[in-house]
């Protein structure tokens, strides 16, 4: 056990003594790496951006037809459609 605790002490002690040495470097790779990172994050926003767009054009675009077949089957239940109106009333008859 407590050859464990002198490797992980070292290694400790080791990481500190590098740590001027390591963090510039770390730095150096980091910063292009981080910049890649957000490029495609962004990119990628976009692009949901774009696709969700889509979608809603195509629903909106679904709802307009639906929409128009309602409008025209209530026309037709009133006998719009066809050309002539019903009448609701018998007080609309004509006596011949």
């Amino acid at each position: 056990m407590s050859g464990r605790i002198v490797f992980g002490f070292g290694l400790g002690i080791a990481a500190i003594a590098a740590a001027p040495y390591a963090v510039p470097v770390i730095a150096a790779v980091g910063r292009p790496l981080f910049k890649g990172v957000i490029k495609q994050t962004l990119l990628g926003i976009d692009r949901a951006r774009l696709s969700v767009a889509r979608f809603a054009e195509t629903v909106e675009d679904m709802l307009a037809e639906v929409r128009s077949e309602v409008d025209d089957d209530r026309g037709a239940i009133r006998g719009e459609s066809v050309g002539f109106s019903v009448a609701t009333s018998g007080n609309n008859a004509q006596a011949e």
